[in-house]
């Protein structure tokens, strides 16, 4: 009975990990547009990077200190 409530735990889990990417690489492309329609071509891919770079120090910064609260 316990081994079924874990499968069913780690079946939402993974669920839930594949929604959350999906959702952040629709926002990273949304936002990935919003900048190159914004700025013009050779400065808008600088944008780009340094925003992304930003992103992940951000998440993984987030993840780190989430991680450490359990």
């Amino acid at each position: 009975m316990f081994k079924r409530n874990v499968v069913k735990y780690q079946i939402l889990n993974n669920k839930d990990f594949i929604l959350n990417q999906v959702m952040w690489i629709g926002i990273s492309l949304g936002i990935s547009l919003l900048i190159s329609i914004l700025v013009p071509f050779p400065y808008s891919l600088i944008v780009i990077v340094i925003v992304f770079v930003l992103m992940g120090y951000f998440f993984r910064r987030r993840r780190i200190i989430g991680s450490r609260r359990i």
